[in-house]
């Protein structure tokens, strides 16, 4: 007797997609729970205080501790709408903050000009390229000389990271930003829960 004889309906394959099924709703609930598990813990730590700039540090230990973002930092919109100004930072050794940003400048300034998430996963590469090019034009005498814009707190061998707009009804009030020295180090579960905490 063969086997298609003992299954004549397919009982075994209908069993085996099932069982898939399962297998994938189980881990979307866990997925859904732990994201549940991650608000609640946020939330209630943000809540604790009324001061801006503990809620911001808070926010960016938070961030450390319950999704392994090491590196981080908050800048915040200026009035004038042209530029961001560096508010917390987290990982970075001496907190830098009253560094500016032009809106427009850099990966946080397109996020904050875009208002759109940016993943960029090989930096050390994209910067090489751009201070070759930077020093050929100062050596033609195309560009002004010096070290160029304030750098912001960061990583010297920076070489990914995942940056979010902060949004209030369209009106973008800052920018948040974490960063690694891994390659590729982010992916779209990390874009997930920054956009969990951005939008606390």
């Amino acid at each position: 007797m063969s086997t298609d004889d003992q299954d004549p309906h397919g009982l075994r394959e209908q069993i085996a997609r099932n069982q898939e099924t399962i297998d994938r709703l189980n881990h979307d609930l866990a997925k859904r729970t732990n994201d549940v598990r991650i608000i609640q813990q946020v939330s209630s730590e943000i809540t604790s205080t009324l001061d801006l700039g503990e809620v911001l540090e808070i926010v960016l230990a938070a961030m450390d501790r319950v999704l392994g973002f090491q590196h981080s930092m908050l800048l915040l919109a200026e009035p004038a709408g042209d530029t961001l100004v560096v508010a917390a930072t987290r990982g970075y050794g001496r907190p830098d903050t009253d560094v500016r940003v032009r809106i427009g400048d850099g990966v946080i300034g397109v996020v904050a000009e875009r208002r759109t998430l940016m993943r960029v996963g090989n930096i050390g590469v994209s910067l090489r390229y751009l201070q070759a090019i930077r020093a050929r034009m100062q050596a033609a005498g195309q560009a002004p000389s010096g070290d160029g814009p304030v750098g912001l707190p960061g990583l010297p061998n920076v070489q990914s990271q995942l940056a979010l707009p902060l949004l209030v009804k369209d009106r973008l009030v800052g920018v948040l930003a974490v960063e690694s020295a891994k390659p590729n180090a982010f992916d779209e579960l990390d874009e997930v829960l920054l956009r969990i905490v951005g939008n606390q």
